[in-house]
């Protein structure tokens, strides 16, 4: 937990564990190079802004899944949507889940 929400090297903590994960999955470190060369190459500005965060939906999506592998599984987690994992496990909206690594913890080949 003190990894996220508290101590000043939280961030530098997250950071590095996001390269981790990226680095163990070249085909994510593939995608990620892909979408930041298609946007920069869309246009003259050669620098990423943070209102270029809606065109980035992959890099976002793979920093969400870092954060949601990080965190403890004794924080409550909300579902933003009706989902359903695996065919196995059915959120719905708005529904707290105290979960377990069974839940969070799901890896797929």
């Amino acid at each position: 937990m003190e990894d996220i929400v508290g101590g000043h090297s939280a961030a530098a903590n997250f950071l590095v564990k996001v390269i981790a994960f990226i680095a163990q999955h070249p085909q994510v470190q593939k995608n990620i190079q892909a979408e930041v060369d298609n946007l920069l190459n869309s246009r003259d500005e050669k620098t990423i802004l943070i209102g270029d965060r809606n065109k980035l939906i992959y890099t976002e999506a793979t920093i969400m899944e870092s954060l949601r592998m990080i965190s403890s599984p004794i924080v409550p987690h909300v579902a933003s949507q009706d989902s359903t994992i695996d065919g196995k496990f059915t959120f719905v909206r708005k529904m707290c889940v105290f979960g377990s690594y069974q839940y969070f913890y799901i890896t797929y080949s």
